[in-house]
């Protein structure tokens, strides 16, 4: 299964925001918080919701 987030994408996951440090094969991310205090490994993609920041432009 394919995932269109990469990192450095910020989404929402459990109503608070998050920015993706890694994808995986599985379908899964880790995610860091806005402080980078705490890291919340192997999250399915698709429980994550993009939040958009208008930085990135997909061609």
């Amino acid at each position: 299964m394919a995932i269109d987030l990469w990192p450095g994408d910020r989404v929402r996951w459990r109503k608070v925001e998050f920015t993706i440090h890694s994808t995986w094969q599985d379908g899964t991310v880790d995610l860091w918080d806005d402080h980078y205090q705490l890291m919340q490994p192997d999250v399915k993609a698709s429980e994550v919701e993009r939040v958009d920041t208008g930085k990135r432009t997909v061609k």
